[in-house]
């Protein structure tokens, strides 16, 4: 008789790395991919835990449901998209004016509140300081004249009388700004 050993066969198996399934094309979901934390979202689990209220009562009090304030907190929603009603109950909910929780929502900028002047606007400013100017208001040309100059030939004349009398009215970023889109 013929003698059978017996091998001993080990089997080992190995752990799938992370990252994308076979069949997918992204390692996690489009829904879970996450914005930074908004201040927000963050002043308001604050308030909650100072409060010693649930996120459930945190989520009641905004009038949204407790699903969408977790993805607001994961930052899977953004909240610079949210409503009035939220924004304003969040408002309250943190005792501050509503304009400060759109600020803190990311909905509004602080350059949102500064008004930027046109080139336009600029030169007629400097045709009117040219026109009340003691020394070089007999030398400005006529309202109709100046309207109808070039652009260009609007801010040499303006860049002339701020080399004249020191003053600088003219944005030069505004000047490049111009000449670029003339290109």
């Amino acid at each position: 008789m013929a003698s059978v050993k017996s091998k001993r066969v080990q089997i080992t198996v190995k752990r799938q790395k992370p990252g994308p399934k076979a069949g997918f094309k992204y390692s996690t979901p489009r829904s879970h991919a996450t914005t930074p934390k908004p201040v927000l979202i963050e002043l308001l689990f604050d308030a909650a835990q100072l409060r010693n209220e649930s996120p459930e009562l945190l989520a009641a009090g905004l009038s949204i449901g407790y699903p969408y304030l977790m993805a607001l907190a994961r930052g899977t929603r953004p909240t610079a998209d949210l409503g009035r009603d939220i924004l304003t109950a969040a408002a309250k909910y943190l005792d501050v004016p509503i304009a400060q929780a759109y600020l803190w929502a990311g909905a509004l900028l602080p350059t949102d509140f500064f008004f930027e002047p046109s080139l336009r606007r600029e030169l007629q400013d400097v045709f009117t300081a040219i026109q009340t100017h003691p020394h070089w208001g007999g030398f400005c040309v006529k309202k109709s004249e100046w309207d109808s100059l070039s652009d260009e030939a609007r801010i040499l004349y303006a860049l002339l009388f701020e080399k004249a009398t020191d003053k600088h009215i003219l944005s030069r970023t505004k000047i490049a700004e111009a000449q670029s889109r003339k290109k």
